[in-house]
């Protein structure tokens, strides 16, 4: 299975956009913390390697923190990476890659935004040209994979 997400999910505190192609959300103040995240509805096997691809931008004056997860749709498997997003940051390449630990039902990618936003002043985090992917080479822990790195 190799496939683009789409349409996005929300839920929680988050404000959401979708403006040429890309989806733009941040967070906003209050509880439930908020996210965006889109099931596949495939199955992984436990030790299986699974991937994702994305670009994340930043259009706001502000550094912006997310964390993105690869995860069964129950959330009883769980693989995080922190990415850093600087002040204006473009649309940039990030990755993740990782085996899962058990069988899954529903591979599954979340975006949790760590900074409050303030509306329109403080902007937006830019994501888009998601893809998840699935493999029989999996890489020892989880690779978090920045701007300038080889890609999966």
């Amino acid at each position: 299975f190799t496939g683009a997400l789409n349409p996005w999910v929300t839920w929680g505190q988050i404000a959401s956009s979708r403006i040429d192609g890309e989806f733009r959300f941040y967070k906003q103040a209050g509880d439930p913390a908020g996210v965006v995240l889109q099931g596949t509805g495939q199955a992984a096997l436990q030790g299986q390697a699974v991937a994702a691809t994305f670009k994340l931008g930043n259009s706001s004056a502000t550094r912006q923190r997310v964390t993105v997860l690869l995860h069964d749709g129950d959330f009883s498997d769980v693989l995080a990476c922190t990415f850093y997003l600087t002040p204006g940051q473009a649309p940039s390449d990030y990755a993740m890659r990782a085996g899962s630990t058990k069988a899954w039902s529903n591979l599954t990618l979340s975006v949790y935004p760590a900074t409050v936003g303030s509306g329109a002043a403080h902007q937006w985090i830019r994501l888009s040209n998601v893809a998840v992917s699935k493999s029989v080479v999996v890489p020892t822990g989880t690779e978090c994979i920045e701007p300038g790195a080889s890609l999966p």
